[in-house]
């Protein structure tokens, strides 16, 4: 494995172990003192934490869910060579900067009856990020096929779908009732559920 690979493996699981991959993570170390690129960071194309503390407590379903499922067109278009933007392992892996992301950090006291799964989306969600850094870093290295491979078939797929899965079956699940859902106005209207759960 050639060593700046390497190096930068190390550092995403070393990102990992440590629980870094949340708030206040900014560039990689060695961006610093250069130039630096326009850095596109998640799902939702610019989610922030500073809109974030103005957003509302419920969770649109449909946007979480599309907006992930844009990161495996993302990631391919990303491996066959498309540079219209730059994409950093270190910011992609943060949980924090889309709306899934930060409506999972206020889940603190969820319903008992969605206590289990919100811990399984929670987890199933950092993965879905790391896979993704993985791609980036593997993409950015040299080893564009193997990152392909984990998109279409590996390790990022997996994720992705496990990911996908959870959130339609809590969907589904509050839905019809069972979570006591709050529907945002904005969303009775479009024809779509914002549900959220006691946080």
């Amino acid at each position: 494995m050639p060593a700046r690979r390497l190096h930068i493996l190390r550092r995403l699981l070393w990102w990992w172990r440590t629980g870094r991959g949340g708030a206040g993570t900014g560039l990689a170390p060695e961006t610093h003192g250069k130039p630096q690129r326009a850095i596109a960071s998640h799902a939702d194309f610019g989610a922030s934490r500073q809109s974030a503390a103005h957003e509302s407590p419920v969770l649109d379903f449909d946007a979480a869910i599309e907006n992930h499922l844009q990161w495996t067109a993302r990631l391919r278009r990303y491996g066959h060579g498309d540079r219209q933007e730059f994409l950093d392992p270190v910011q992609v892996c943060r949980t924090d900067a889309c709306s899934l992301g930060l409506w999972l950090e206020r889940q603190t006291q969820p319903s008992a009856e969605c206590a289990g799964q919100i811990a399984q989306i929670r987890q199933e969600h950092a993965d879905f990020h790391h896979k993704a850094a993985v791609v980036v870093t593997l993409v950015q290295t040299g080893a564009s096929e193997s990152a392909l491979q984990s998109v279409d078939h590996g390790d990022f797929a997996h994720r992705s779908r496990s990911l996908i899965h959870l959130l339609q079956t809590l969907r589904a699940r509050c839905n019809a009732g069972s979570a006591q859902p709050t529907v945002a106005g904005t969303a009775r209207r479009s024809g779509k559920e914002s549900v959220g759960t006691s946080a």
